[in-house]
């Protein structure tokens, strides 16, 4: 397609701007107001010719060792309002040829500038360098040339840059051909339409295979009038593997005649547009969401009582890396923070995400972590990495001792005058850490390697205390409510209408014809959001049915609770059934929606997959949650899960595996629901009987258990634990029955779970009589029994069930002591019945 040709319609954004065959039609719109002439280019001449300029000057770029056609060539983008900076031949590192004594010179006046606005570390204050090196001031660029070939040789080619900020321009960096395929989707462009600039691509780990390859970079001038946000300089657009919008003084792109291993960047001829509406749009609201998560970031790190928190939200994580050789690529990860290039060859430029205070992942961090994604970060990272059995976030302490004081946390916070007493201490600046090895203390100040520091041990653990008033209470976010009461009539809320119970399929959904809002308070919730909760029953109890029928409803938004009306992504993770033969026949005979359920493995190449590992992939399972918005994790069976190596009965292996895995619901706010077997056993507490550690129910917030009753049949379906609610919910009466579903290959029988009723019985009652062979009696049983037969009615047998429960409580048993007996009688039987509506219903017993 010529580039005469190229449209921005973006029709359904206001401000878009539409050019054809070098003419452009304004559009009327909200947008237009605001940005004025830039959405007409005939209504800006200045963007419209500089946009021309630039185009033919990228197009007429001299060959990279052409020095003296280098220099002319940096001379008119200097002309043209363009800062360019040299970087280091075939890579994307900014060159430093400063002579010393320019270096010595601009780091002295960088001293005088920090004492001069009364900086207390003015002394340890540093010239910026990298991207900062740009300038539109030629004869700084000759001397930057000089030096560049005199200390690369006279034959080197040279790579050249362009600080985008202080350019004024934007760059959308798409690494692929699909990432290239989804701007131009997004900005209803030509599909056919090439970049402004191509780029050359990225070699993967082999140094053959190319892993980013058909990519390129789109030029947009910024209109004069027109502020974008300083920070945070880049955007991420459509997940882990989107496109990149850059921009800020903080961030640069190479421009042709820049070489690489991979290749060359070449202009295409497209052209450099003037910048939309509706990017520019984007852009903003980006950074005002950036801004406002940095505001709520600092009074997080201004609130803390970690001094070490305190300090580091005052520190910026290039302080800390680009001294130790890592350059920030100006790529923001899916988080919005910044990814870092580390020091070496890497196959991806991404080594590793800087995480900072307006992070939308780390939202209730005073002081984000790095996290190292390279395979090889180098000393002395792999050592700490490999120390904490491959934990790959690293605090700026962290760093900050790993690079200056051999890991040694309490000697880095002498040397940086972080004082747990002294909150005066904490006002540094970057400069803090540049400087850090003049602070350095001696083996002999110290004490040796052997004398503690009285700040935790080697690995630098130290107290951390917060004060219950610093903690934002918050009601509890609940993904399945119980509204079994209100769908048997037993308990309607006020103001409603009691739903027909022979009309309820499913006792634990909203009935046909009925809506359903949380109250004010909840407090019938069962599973939460963001903890996890264990489901737990012999084999073939149904509890895995019970995992499907979950899942199909959140998937649906069925399920009475938060996420009731907006159906949510499911991730399963199943390893004992069959996928295509046992799960999916039964997501879909459960009503499931099949696109939003996912099942879940870890990928070790690209042609084998196994399962996932607690803890080691919990990080892992984090990202995917995040990015794919899951609402909801099942694992069936938690035990499969377990890290090799790690014992399911011993309780501090099972707290190593289940703890991160309970911090990452925490952080994600997804619910996990976790399957667990019944142990052959003969205790009483259906607690007791999940296989393996009891820090299974411990860490679990939640536990809910299956049993079939013995005498009666009835499956029964109990919570023994509910930490964050009621422990008196009812138990529920279920069914697991068969069911026939079509595939495109024949039909296939399955199996449907259903709550058909509440239940008079607990798993625990169902237990007890299993152990006792159906037979027992009780204390309860025997007044029971006693008092039935002594106050009968003489035509019907009944009794009122008030009156037995008020005599029981007289003689010291409880009402639900005196309703379990009811339920587990079984020589003779109780029956039950009741009669009545409303506030006249009562229960009548009888024996049988």
């Amino acid at each position: 397609m010529p580039p005469s040709a190229f449209v921005w319609p973006r029709t359904h954004v206001p401000g878009g701007i539409t050019t054809n065959d070098s003419t452009a039609e304004s559009r009327s719109s909200d947008l237009n107001e605001r940005y004025g002439p830039m959405s007409d280019p005939k209504n800006n001449p200045e963007s419209s010719n500089r946009a021309a300029e630039l185009t033919a000057l990228l197009s007429q770029a001299p060959k990279a060792d052409d020095h003296d056609g280098v220099r002319d060539y940096v001379h008119a983008l200097a002309t043209l309002g363009a800062a360019p900076l040299l970087v280091y031949p075939a890579s994307k590192k900014p060159a430093d040829v400063r002579t010393p004594q320019r270096r010595s010179a601009d780091n002295r006046a960088a001293r005088e500038a920090a004492q001069a606005t009364g900086n207390p570390h003015w002394a340890k204050a540093k010239s910026a360098a990298g991207v900062h090196l740009a300038t539109t001031d030629v004869d700084t660029l000759n001397r930057y040339l000089g030096r560049y070939a005199a200390t690369f040789g006279d034959a080197v080619e040279v790579n050249v840059a362009l600080s985008l900020g202080r350019s004024r321009l934007v760059v959308v960096d798409c690494d692929t051909a699909a990432q290239l395929a989804a701007f131009l989707a997004d900005a209803d462009a030509d599909p056919g339409t090439t970049p402004t600039v191509r780029t050359p691509g990225q070699l993967g780990p082999d140094g053959v295979t190319l892993v980013h390859r058909d990519g390129g970079h789109f030029y947009f001038t910024v209109p004069k009038g027109i502020e974008l946000p300083e920070q945070p300089g880049s955007m991420k657009v459509g997940g882990e593997d989107g496109y990149a919008v850059i921009w800020g003084a903080g961030n640069y792109a190479l421009t042709p005649p820049s070489v690489r291993p991979e290749g060359t960047y070449e202009a295409t001829g497209s052209p450099v547009y003037a910048l939309p509406g509706w990017l520019a749009e984007t852009i903003t609201s980006y950074g005002q969401g950036y801004a406002s998560r940095t505001i709520d970031g600092h009074a997080r790190a201004d609130t803390s009582a970690d001094p070490v928190a305190r300090w580091g939200a005052g520190v910026s994580w290039a302080a800390i890396l680009e001294p130790a050789g890592w350059v920030a690529t100006g790529k923001a990860d899916g988080c919005g923070c910044p990814t870092w290039t580390g020091p070496g060859t890497h196959a991806s430029p991404k080594s590793a995400t800087a995480h900072e205070l307006s992070c939308a992942e780390w939202t209730n961090s005073a002081d984000p972590p790095l996290h190292i994604w390279t395979d090889n970060p180098g000393e002395p990272w792999e050592s700490h990495i490999a120390a904490r059995a491959g934990k790959r976030t690293i605090s700026k302490l962290q760093a900050v001792a790993l690079l200056h004081y051999n890991g040694k946390e309490g000697e880095a916070m002498d040397a940086l005058g972080i004082e747990l007493t002294d909150a005066a201490e904490m006002a540094l600046d970057d400069a803090d850490v540049v400087f850090l090895d003049s602070y350095r203390k001696t083996d002999t100040a110290s004490g040796g390697e052997g004398v503690a520091d009285g700040r935790g041990s080697g690995a630098g653990r130290s107290l951390q205390i917060t004060w219950a008033c610093e903690i934002e209470p918050e009601p509890v976010d609940w993904l399945w409510v119980d509204i079994s009461m209100r769908n048997t009539a037993q308990l309607v809320p006020d103001g409603t209408t009691a739903p027909n119970p022979f009309l309820v399929e499913d006792i634990a959904c909203v009935a046909p014809g009925h809506t359903w809002s949380p109250p004010e308070v909840e407090t019938d919730g069962r599973i939460a959001c963001g903890m996890v909760s264990i489901a737990a029953g012999r084999e073939g109890s149904g509890k895995s049915s019970f995992g499907i029928w979950l899942a199909a409803k959140i998937t649906r938004g069925t399920l009475p609770g938060s996420h009731y009306g907006k159906p949510k992504r499911v991730f399963y993770l199943a390893t004992e059934d069959s996928w295509k033969h046992t799960l999916v026949p039964r997501l879909m005979a459960a009503g499931a929606d099949l696109s939003m359920v996912a099942r879940v493995e870890v990928a070790v190449s690209e042609c084998a997959t196994v399962t996932l590992s607690l803890p080691d992939d919990v990080e892992l399972l984090t990202r995917s949650i995040t990015d794919n918005d899951v609402a909801l994790v099942v694992i069936d069976p938690l035990m499969s899960t377990m890290s090799a190596g790690l014992d399911t009965n011993g309780t501090r292996d099972v707290r190593t595996a289940l703890e991160p895995l309970a911090a990452m619901a925490d952080k994600t706010g997804a619910a996990v629901v976790a399957l667990a077997h019944f142990n052959k056993a003969t205790g009483l507490d259906s607690l007791t009987r999940i296989t393996g550690s009891g820090a299974f129910k411990d860490v679990a917030r939640a536990v809910m258990v299956f049993a079939a009753d013995p005498v009666s049949g009835e499956r029964v379906f109990s919570q023994p634990k509910n930490s964050v609610g009621r422990n008196d919910l009812p138990s529920l009466r279920y069914e697991v029955t068969g069911a026939v579903v079509e595939t495109r290959k024949g039909k296939t029988a399955t199996a449907r779970f259903r709550f058909a009723w509440t239940a008079d019985s607990t798993v625990d009652d169902v237990l007890f009589e299993e152990r006792r062979g159906g037979r027992r009696t009780s204390p309860v049983q025997e007044f029971l029994v006693q008092y039935l037969a002594e106050h009968a009615d003489k035509e019907t047998g009944e009794v009122d069930a008030a009156d037995v429960i008020a005599a029981g409580e007289g003689e010291g048993h409880t009402r639900r002591q005196i309703t379990d007996a009811r339920a587990r009688c079984a020589h003779p039987k109780i029956a039950t019945r009741s009669e009545g509506f409303g506030k006249d219903k009562r229960h009548l017993w009888k024996i049988a």
